[in-house]
């Protein structure tokens, strides 16, 4: 029998972030099969069928997400299910831990649950056990647990014996063969809550954890992708309800004084450790925390710059490829052009309308062949500052957003124009200019604005030069004007604008030793940009 865990609902489809390609694949497959450990409580287990323990609440909740139902095959075994994985009869398995085997079939997405891996022992008295100093004692584990490679690796001189089942090593435990058990703390809570081993205490905890996640077919790239998506977006919050809502359920169940007492005193003892922890390492932690919390910020700023600064370099790759396409042909045309020409003079044809349309054609392909060069020099990477006429560096980041504002009819009018020098990275400056002119558009096209418009004026102040771009597309959101610099903040749909532009055209602008001031007029925004006037310009 095939267990469904949620209907098909479109409503958390839309809401959820995906891409179309991956709400593409979703629509086509319809349904997502997963394999469990059919025997692995409180996690997973398969009773009558049913997929029961604390995962199937997430992978309701993962069945919301993506929109599409997550049906569990039913397996009798661990090895069955993740055999069905390998045949391709599963596209994911349920919380595996990580591997060597099982990174040659599955990838591994972030985990959800960061289990603590404890020493669990039985007696009427907590005791407080250090891993590091057992030696000889004859201590417990379960065979096929994943992290057994990792605690004999790490523990070498632990006298560790294997046990096929949970089972029988709770029955040595309990016998008394070995001194303890690890195990991990949701397992041995379990344990505890159903009563067959009510004097079984936590008596240490491990550096080591278990992370557990979604193991997805590693030749399906786009599932792998969904499902990191859905791992990362179950909060601490939502995590730590779910947990509760399902050990509530059976604390009304079996709940007893001796029972409450075994429990508080397991969690009593861990959480006493993790404030003697905290307290020791508090004020180390602290400093390190705001350290790495500054170097992560500059990190994170230097991969974005790197990141639009690599589009410009594949872009400049991609137009230089063109440019070489481009030019022969329009060198042919305008050979052909001087051979009508001279056709016409030799047999003394006189065609006014004949002349001024060979004359049409070897202006636009002159204007072309000047067009691909603006977009060669515009991708071209500056190797330091030079005088740069700006009036230049407008024309040519003008050049090429104009096509598209005609096609949006979108006036552009400049007005005192005046030849200024400036020192500055040129090309950085056009993409600048060109990030703010995209802008302007962009909110005169979403805002459907009428005799839309965009106008560009110089300004000349003592040794400044400002460059003044507005438009009348309304302005901007008064509570928004002091945060459009800021990384990844847009109004704009995720599919139209990631919020960088601005943030981009700004630090290019410091980077110049300029500045980049943004305001509101009566009609629309108005971005102003301020340069050092280079001390030998030509006036």
């Amino acid at each position: 029998m095939i267990i469904q865990f949620f209907l098909y609902s479109q409503i958390y489809a839309d809401s959820f972030a995906l891409s179309v390609e991956e709400l593409a694949y979703l629509n086509k497959k319809k349904n997502i099969y997963i394999c469990i450990d059919p025997n692995w409580m409180p996690y997973d287990a398969l009773i009558d069928n049913k997929h029961v323990g604390i995962n199937s609440h997430f992978l309701t909740n993962a069945s919301k997400k993506i929109g599409i139902p997550m049906t569990v095959l039913p397996t009798k075994s661990w090895e069955e299910s993740q055999t069905l994985v390998k045949e391709g009869r599963c596209d994911l398995l349920s919380l595996p831990g990580i591997t060597e085997e099982r990174k040659s079939y599955l990838r591994f997405t972030d985990p959800y649950f960061d289990v603590m891996i404890i020493l669990a022992t039985i007696g009427n008295e907590a005791n407080s056990i250090d891993i590091l100093a057992l030696k000889d004692e004859p201590i417990g584990i379960v065979s096929n647990h994943t992290y057994r490679d990792k605690i004999e690796t790490t523990y070498q001189n632990l006298n560790l014996i294997k046990f096929k089942t949970l089972e029988n090593a709770l029955q040595a435990l309990k016998n008394k063969k070995i001194y303890t058990l690890i195990e991990n703390l949701p397992t041995i809570g379990y344990e505890i809550q159903k009563g067959n081993y009510e004097e079984l205490r936590v008596s240490g905890i491990l550096k080591e954890k278990l992370h557990l996640g979604f193991g997805v077919r590693s030749n399906d790239k786009i599932l792998f992708n969904i499902m990191q998506k859905v791992s990362k977006s179950f909060d601490m919050h939502q995590k730590q309800e779910i947990q509760n809502r399902w050990f509530a359920v059976r604390y009304e169940k079996q709940v007893n004084k001796k029972l409450l007492y075994n429990i508080m005193a397991g969690f009593t003892f861990v959480l006493f450790l993790f404030l003697l922890r905290y307290i020791i390492m508090h004020q180390t932690n602290k400093k390190l925390s705001m350290r790495v919390k500054e170097e992560v910020k500059k990190s994170q700023e230097k991969d974005r710059i790197l990141f639009e600064q690599n589009k410009f370099v594949a872009m400049g790759e991609m137009i230089e490829n063109i440019s070489h396409q481009w030019r022969q042909p329009l060198a042919e045309i305008n050979a052909s052009v001087m051979l009508i020409d001279n056709h016409l003079h030799k047999y003394n044809i006189i065609d006014r309308n004949i002349e001024q349309e060979l004359s049409s054609i070897e202006y636009v392909t002159k204007y072309m062949s000047r067009t691909i060069d603006d977009f060669r020099y515009f991708y071209r990477r500056d190797k330091g500052k030079m005088h740069c006429d700006i009036q230049e560096s407008l024309r040519c980041s003008i050049s090429i957003v104009k096509a598209s504002l005609q096609f949006h009819k979108i006036n552009l009018e400049i007005n005192n124009s005046v030849l200024i020098v400036v020192d500055a990275y040129c090309n950085e400056l056009q993409q600048a200019i060109m990030i703010i002119l995209n802008n302007a558009k962009d909110v005169l096209v979403e805002r459907q604005i009428i005799d839309a418009k965009i106008t560009i004026d110089f300004i000349v102040e003592n040794d400044k030069c400002i460059l003044r771009i507005s438009d009348n597309g309304g302005g901007i959101i008064p509570a928004n004007v002091s945060r459009v610099c800021e990384p990844y903040f847009t109004t704009k749909h995720q599919l139209k604008g990631s919020g960088l532009g601005l943030y981009i055209a700004n630090n290019i602008i410091k980077g110049m030793n300029g500045r980049l001031d943004i305001s509101n007029s009566s009609i629309g925004a108005c971005f102003k940009i301020e340069l050092q006037i280079s001390e030998d310009h030509a006036h």
